[in-house]
């Protein structure tokens, strides 16, 4: 059986506009009675000491294990962009030697954004080329070769 400590009274003195400033944030505190907000504070400060002893160690160990959790994220998302950016290279090329009329382009980036919005950002060109609708799009399109083109 764990002892509790016993809780010990002690008396201060301070100035008059310190106690108001405790009184209004005592509510925001999240305390159930000013003792607690006291000793709160009491704990913040003796734990901002210690880290103002200590702060240049500390922060050398936050920063690596930051850094050691970050390392492999950013890792995979570079990998991940370099993929996007080599596709999204194919399509800007794909689409500089297609004849596509000016006025078709709006309504590709409306389906475009619902479809990469649906897939949560994920593209499947190998998918998207086998679809049917865009076979329809592509359709489309060859009869409509008389239109202002991009």
């Amino acid at each position: 059986m764990e002892n509790k400590p016993t809780p010990k009274r002690v008396s201060i003195y301070t100035d008059e506009g310190l106690i108001q400033r405790a009184s209004i944030l005592y509510g925001e505190a999240g305390v159930e009675n000013y003792s607690q907000f006291v000793r709160k504070a009491t704990e913040a400060y003796i734990d901002r000491l210690i880290l103002g002893s200590h702060g240049p160690e500390l922060s050398e160990a936050i920063r690596k294990a930051v850094a050691d959790e970050v390392r492999p994220i950013a890792t995979r998302l570079s990998k991940a962009l370099y993929r996007y950016a080599i596709e999204l290279d194919m399509l800007t090329q794909i689409i500089a030697y297609a004849e596509i009329p000016y006025d078709a382009m709006d309504e590709i980036r409306r389906e475009a954004n619902q479809r990469v919005a649906r897939m949560r950002g994920r593209i499947d060109v190998k998918a998207l080329l086998q679809e049917e609708h865009y076979k329809q799009l592509m359709q489309d399109l060859d009869d409509d070769s008389g239109s202002e083109t991009i």
